[in-house]
């Protein structure tokens, strides 16, 4: 996160705090989930932390849309995967801080054509093709490959 960003944050946090209300944080990866590193991820939780402990508790919509091919992060199914649990199980140290999965609508799916769509051959294509025909197609599951199932560690 940039100061920039991370003063835009704050400030609507404050805004939020005077009406007891909740804000809804949209974390965008735009150079790719590749630039999600620990580092950004532990300053993006130190942000979280320092919301909640004003009384602010915040929903994290991470990398939404990841089943379309328009964002940086798009159609990698097991990538993204890894980075939103990465990302999850830190956040789980800032104590009023929900992770949201937001996946794009399923009409229509696959959603070629975008920059970001999954090759032909790749691993990537392998993943989303839920139904094994070696296409992506409306038949394929357009959810399935990005649930990022998460377990409790107290069971």
């Amino acid at each position: 996160m940039g100061r920039g960003d991370v003063e835009n944050v704050t400030a609507a946090a404050d805004q939020i705090a005077e009406f007891n209300g909740v804000l809804m944080l949209t974390v965008e990866p735009v150079d790719g989930l590749g630039a999600v590193t620990p580092e950004v991820i532990e300053e993006l939780v130190s942000v979280l932390r320092s919301i909640n402990e004003s009384g602010v508790p915040v929903l994290l919509r991470y990398a939404h849309e990841m089943n379309g091919s328009w964002y940086a992060w798009g159609q990698q199914p097991e990538e993204y995967v890894r980075s939103f649990r990465e990302v999850a199980e830190a956040v789980s140290a800032a104590p009023a801080t929900e992770m949201l999965w937001a996946p794009n609508y399923a009409g229509g799916y696959p959603y070629s054509g975008g920059g970001h769509h999954a090759q032909p051959g790749s691993a990537d294509h392998a993943a989303l093709d839920t139904d094994g025909d070696g296409h992506l197609t409306e038949g394929d599951d357009p959810y399935a490959p990005t649930i990022p199932a998460m377990t409790s560690s107290t069971g």
